[in-house]
Formats: C-alpha cells, sequence, structure tokens
C-alpha cells in the first residue's frame, strides 16, 4: 500500500510539473532517473517517507513527504531559487488527482539550497507533505 501511495503521488507530481509551461520553459526535464550528460537546470521527484494514519471511520492512510530537487549550474542562486518558486506555485496547495488515491491536502513544507563539492552545482532541496488516502 505505502509502495503504491508513493508511486500514485510521483505520477501526479510529475503531471503537475511537467503540464506548466514556465516551468518548462526554465528547466530541460522532470525525472526520476536523469539520463546520463542531461544537461542543467533540472528537476528531479526524490525520496518520499510515509507514515500511516487512519481514522474511527476506517480510513487507512498515508502521511508523505516527498522531496523535490532542482539541479542548476547557474554561478550563484538565481537560477535555481526561480526554479523552486515556480514549483512551489504549482505544488503547494494544489489538489492532485492520483490513480487509486484521493488527496486531501498537499503544503510547501520546507526547502533548503545547498553548494555542490564542485563549487558550481546549486541543489535546491525542496519538501511538501501530503495527506492521502486509498479510493480503490
Amino acid at each position: 500500500m505505502t509502495g503504491e501511495s508513493a508511486w500514485a503521488l510521483q505520477q501526479s507530481v510529475y503531471a503537475a510539473l511537467i503540464g506548466d509551461s514556465l516551468l518548462m520553459n526554465r528547466v530541460s526535464g522532470i525525472f526520476d532517473h536523469v539520463p546520463a550528460g542531461q544537461d542543467p537546470p533540472y528537476v528531479t521527484i526524490g525520496e518520499a517517507t510515509a507514515r500511516r494514519w487512519s481514522t474511527q471511520a476506517q480510513i487507512d492512510g498515508r502521511d508523505t513527504t516527498l522531496t523535490i530537487h532542482v539541479w542548476s549550474r547557474y554561478r550563484g542562486r538565481k537560477e535555481a531559487g526561480e526554479i523552486m518558486a515556480d514549483i512551489d506555485r504549482i505544488l503547494d496547495r494544489a489538489q492532485l488527482s492520483m490513480t487509486g488515491h484521493a488527496m486531501l491536502e498537499l503544503r510547501f513544507e520546507g526547502s533548503l539550497t545547498l553548494q555542490d563539492p564542485d563549487g558550481i552545482t546549486q541543489n535546491g532541496v525542496m519538501r511538501f507533505r501530503t495527506l492521502t488516502y486509498a479510493t480503490a
């Protein structure tokens, strides 16, 4: 169940991100696995952690935190910040459709921008939290 809900969430987030023309004009792609030689800037849908929640009405749900990474080689944090702002605009409080699951809420939880050891690459890390439950 947890794997199913995480995959459904990843698919819905991917669809929302690639469906936004402003974001897609800024990045070379949205990936689960980055192809060899892919030029930045790009976005990866990263790690997900999930916890079970339930109600007295026997609803069995998941409280999931999804991590999204922004990768940029722009000198400075400007490009990564602009891409992160687009992702926040698209996902925070969005009501996304999920196969076999219903989404109660999706909220921005926090972010961080790191410089990779190469001294050039910026890694913007964003966390979004969602509550979902199975419908099927």
